[in-house]
């Protein structure tokens, strides 16, 4: 939502034209967008708000005092929740995020004093942004994502990021022609900055006039984390057996792309990422001008999908990786 003349559902303008950018400073609505944000990753916004109230009653109107104490129980409740997106990883990260955003509280005095603290507390304007020149990510994102993982917290990549700061109105990216973007300039404290290192992630407007990649995509070739593979869980998650290994295959951004999945007789997880249209594997990759409203979501989709084989096919952690038939 990072552009205003899209073609939004109901649901969709009712967010934009009532909170979308709006400066956020009580820590629970702040907690609450987190969780959004990390949800998110691999969906698309619009199904996100719509499970907002699922969210809110697996979560406990979003009171991050309580989530942070969640147990074992708490877990499958929320995962139980009908509605739920069922992951396993994302709820332990919210949990996790929780409790880091009550330490933080308790050093900082509230979560939106040291969110804020790196605006000034002045919701920003970037030059040529509100002309459509909107990237995926930036440099205050990358600091805030860097710090906050430092910190513990987990789904709070840059882009993820990016979209959190926009939410909650740390960013003012609505179009200039958007009635949003003066009123919120006019209500609240803003600062008009030059662009922050925002480079490879471009908006849709100037990789079209460059024509440049909008990221360089290096799809990974891992070992997850010394796991034990529990090969009777890869065939019910959709992997299919092809000799000694196991294949999985997922469509991104809404098809355009395949991620394949491999995991060999090692335990060992090989990607690579394949552009439906040209038939081509891609390192280095451009995301179609018409997927521009979709900027970040392949990266989003490719780790919550990496995410899901880790939780649902690998167990206990510092194990001997073999086979277990």
């Amino acid at each position: 939502m990072g552009y205003c003349n899209f073609n939004l559902s109901e649901v969709g303008r009712k967010f934009h034209d009532e909170e979308w950018g709006v400066p956020v400073h009580d820590d629970r609505r702040l907690f609450e967008f987190l969780v959004l944000a990390a949800m998110q990753c691999g969906f698309t916004w619009e199904m996100i708000l719509r499970k907002r109230e699922v969210f809110r009653l697996a979560f406990d109107g979003f009171n991050f005092d309580r989530i942070a104490a969640y147990t074992d129980d708490d877990i499958s409740r929320v995962l139980a929740t009908p509605g739920m997106i069922h992951s396993l990883s994302k709820v332990k990260a919210i949990i996790g995020n929780a409790q880091v955003v009550r330490r933080l509280r308790a050093e900082h005095g509230s979560f939106s004093a040291f969110l804020w603290g790196y605006v000034g507390g002045r919701t920003i304007v970037y030059n040529g942004h509100a002309k459509g020149n909107v990237p995926a990510g930036n440099g205050l994102s990358a600091r805030i994502a860097r710090d906050l993982r430092r910190l513990g917290m987990k789904y709070v990549g840059p882009t993820t990021m990016y979209l959190y700061l926009q939410t909650c109105g740390l960013v003012n990216d609505h179009s200039e022609d958007c009635p949003r973007f003066a009123f919120i300039n006019n209500r609240y404290p803003t600062v008009c900055k030059r662009r922050d290192h925002e480079g490879a992630m471009q908006s849709t407007a100037a990789r079209v006039k460059a024509a440049e990649p909008m990221w360089e995509f290096r799809p990974p070739e891992v070992i997850f984390r010394r796991r034990r593979v529990v090969f009777s869980r890869l065939e019910p998650f959709g992997f299919r057996a092809e000799g000694k290994s196991f294949h999985y295959e997922t469509p991104l951004l809404d098809g355009q792309f395949t991620l394949s999945v491999v995991v060999d007789e090692r335990g060992a997880v090989k990607t690579r990422l394949v552009d439906r249209a040209s038939g081509g594997e891609y390192v280095q990759h451009l995301v179609p001008a018409a997927a521009g409203a979709f900027v970040g979501r392949v990266r989003r989709e490719f780790d919550d999908v990496l995410d899901r084989i880790d939780a649902a096919c690998f167990v206990a952690s510092e194990m001997p990786i073999r086979a277990e038939m």
